[in-house]
C-alpha cells in the first residue's frame, strides 16, 4: 500500500477511534506502549507519526492492519450511531 498524503491525514482520526472504542485514556496508551503521554497525543493530533515499532505495538494493541488506520474516516453520522463524540 502506498502512503498517499491523504491518508496519512486519515491515520490520527481514526487512531482516537480506536483508542475510544477500547475505552482507554491517552495517558493509557503510552503506558502500553511505553512512550510519553504528549508523544502519544501528538500521534492522535496529526502532529507527529510514530516510529515503525510503535507503528506495531499500535496495530496489535488495537488488532486492526495500517489499512485500517489509513481508510476514510467514518462519518459524523456513524460515529454517533457508535456512541463516539
Amino acid at each position: 500500500m502506498l502512503l498517499k498524503e491523504e491518508s496519512l491525514k486519515n491515520f490520527a482520526p481514526n487512531l482516537k477511534i480506536r483508542r475510544k472504542n477500547a475505552h482507554l485514556s491517552q495517558t493509557q496508551v503510552a503506558k502500553i506502549l511505553g512512550i510519553s503521554p504528549s508523544t502519544y497525543i501528538s500521534y492522535e493530533r496529526g502532529k507527529s507519526y510514530p516510529t515503525l515499532p510503535n507503528l506495531i505495538k499500535i496495530l496489535h494493541l488495537f488488532g486492526v492492519s495500517i489499512e485500517d488506520l489509513m481508510r476514510d474516516v467514518p462519518s459524523a453520522s456513524y460515529l454517533r450511531h457508535m456512541h463516539f463524540r
